[in-house]
């Protein structure tokens, strides 16, 4: 018997836009210096899967020396923004005019982000060169990298199209678990039939290379609207809010539909959304649970991402379908904001926050927030 699928609390249609358009509310700025800002927010933690230090394996950022925590977030998104819109980011002197008071620091730190900006882009050259073709396909250039595994952009030459290649990394993390969650994503990937999720094409292993084959997605993630919201400081306009919670809505019935199939994602966050010409898209399965079959990598590691896991996923205990629609409840909270909740200059302080439950929404962010209209 199915359930019915979770409502968005009734937020749909043009309703909303006028509790937008009664009065100019005040947007908090997301960096502020206040003390009790910078403690609610604190150090934007790494992405990460089980024990690695980030999904790149590098070692996380130092912090710019002399600069208050909110001027490093300030600066590092406003790079990372003009990296993402023209491929460069732009000179050191424009950075340290637009931070005056910690332009020594900026320029530190603009060095150190550059070096390792040339390091990934030797890094996925020389990836690039070891991966000419998988399959059937050809492998064009890098798009992702990630603890396990690396995405590229490819092309079928037989049906003439493109699409994204994701390729089990060979080296330590190569072994029987890396290569288990692999398959289990291709079969997953298999069993569901939606729009909204990046559906797979073919699989393959070959001379000790693991590879599926997907629908390439041309768009954006959720994660670079996120980014984009804190580079302007000012909230989605009220057409784009209804835009996004159309978006959510969308993302809740695939979710509902893909728990009723018995599978949980485990690792929902901005990064693994994406937004095209149809609309959104679900990706990366590479942690999913079929519930009907024994979850052999069931243990006290911690899967998925810190910022966006559940009590249970910090305590090492099974998820369940509630898991998947907590974290996209942050992601949802933070695409219409840019503001986390769970925000913290430690990972272990991070999961504190979450085992506890303590969140404290500012005054500002829950006043900007859409509310349903009686009609």
């Amino acid at each position: 018997m199915l359930h019915p699928a979770p409502p968005l609390l009734g937020l749909r249609g043009r309703r909303f836009a006028s509790s937008f358009e009664k009065a100019s509310l005040p947007w908090p700025s997301l960096w502020t210096n206040e003390p009790h800002r910078a403690e609610a927010e604190g150090a934007w933690a790494p992405a990460v899967v089980s024990r690695k230090p980030n999904m790149s394996g590098h070692t996380p950022s130092r912090p710019i020396p002399g600069a208050p925590l909110s001027i490093r977030l300030a600066f590092k998104e406003r790079y990372l923004a003009d990296c993402r819109r023209k491929g460069a980011p732009a000179p050191v002197e424009c950075y340290a005019r637009a931070f005056p008071d910690h332009e020594e620091a900026i320029r530190g730190e603009y060095e150190r982000l550059e070096r390792q900006r040339a390091g990934r882009e030797s890094s996925r050259e020389a990836g690039a060169r070891e991966v000419r073709r998988v399959g059937p396909y050809r492998v064009d250039a890098e798009l992702a990298r990630g603890g396990q595994a690396v995405v590229y952009s490819g092309y079928d030459e037989q049906l003439d199209r493109r699409v994204a290649l994701k390729v089990l990394k060979v080296g330590p993390t190569f072994g029987k678990e890396s290569l288990f969650r692999f398959e289990r994503e291709a079969k997953v990937l298999s069993r569901i039939e939606d729009s909204h999720v990046c559906p797979i094409y073919a699989t393959g292993y070959e001379q000790g290379v693991a590879w599926i084959a997907m629908r390439f997605v041309d768009g954006r993630t959720v994660a670079s609207d996120i980014a984009d919201t804190r580079a302007r400081n000012v909230p989605p306009s009220p057409e784009r809010t209804l835009e996004i919670l159309e978006h959510g809505e969308a993302i809740l019935a695939t979710l509902h539909k893909v728990h009723e199939l018995g599978i949980l994602h485990r690792d929902l966050k901005p990064g693994n959304v994406m937004i095209d010409a149809e609309g959104p898209v679900i990706l990366d399965f590479g942690l999913a649970r079929d519930q009907r079959e024994l979850d052999l990598t069931l243990s006290t590691d911690q899967l998925g991402t810190p910022a966006y896991m559940a009590p249970e996923q910090v305590r090492g205990q099974p998820a369940d379908r509630r898991t998947d629609i907590r974290a996209f409840g942050i992601v949802l909270l933070e695409w219409l904001t840019g503001w986390h909740p769970f925000q913290a200059a430690t990972r272990e302080q991070m999961f504190r926050r979450i085992l506890d439950e303590s969140v404290d929404i500012p005054k500002p962010i829950r006043r900007s927030l859409p509310r349903p209209r009686c009609s």
